[in-house]
């Protein structure tokens, strides 16, 4: 077994915080300023480590949505309509592809390209 060092786990982190980051800049309205809205950015996360950060970083501005039930394990989860339908309605999700979750995996696939669909991985080298 291979131990991955301590800051690769902080690169991830950082890695979800530049996501989210740019996804909240980029759904934010453009008209006037100075008028406050109370729209949250709805999230769903395919595990409760992503559903941590997104709450963290997206504080009230964010609804998070967790696609694996709490007690289920993250690799053997089996969305059900009702977890498809939020994730449907959401504005992005954030999830780990590279086999992990595979049913998340074709359920991202299978979204309209109007919801941004962000792979924590895509840009991270994974040790073999």
């Amino acid at each position: 077994m291979r131990i991955i060092p301590r800051t690769s786990h902080r690169g991830i982190s950082v890695l979800a915080f530049v996501a989210m980051s740019s996804l909240f800049v980029s759904c934010s309205s453009a008209s006037d300023p100075s008028s406050e809205t109370k729209d949250t950015v709805k999230i769903s996360a395919s595990f409760y480590p992503l559903v941590e950060i997104a709450s963290r970083v997206g504080g009230d501005k964010v609804t998070v949505v967790e696609l694996t039930p709490p007690g289920e394990g993250a690799h053997d989860v089996q969305l059900t309509a009702k977890t498809l339908d939020e994730m449907s309605r959401s504005q992005a999700v954030f999830y780990i592809s590279d086999g992990f979750q595979p049913d998340v995996e074709k359920a991202v696939a299978s979204l309209p390209n109007t919801i941004v669909k962000k792979d924590l991985l895509s840009t991270l080298s994974l040790l073999n």
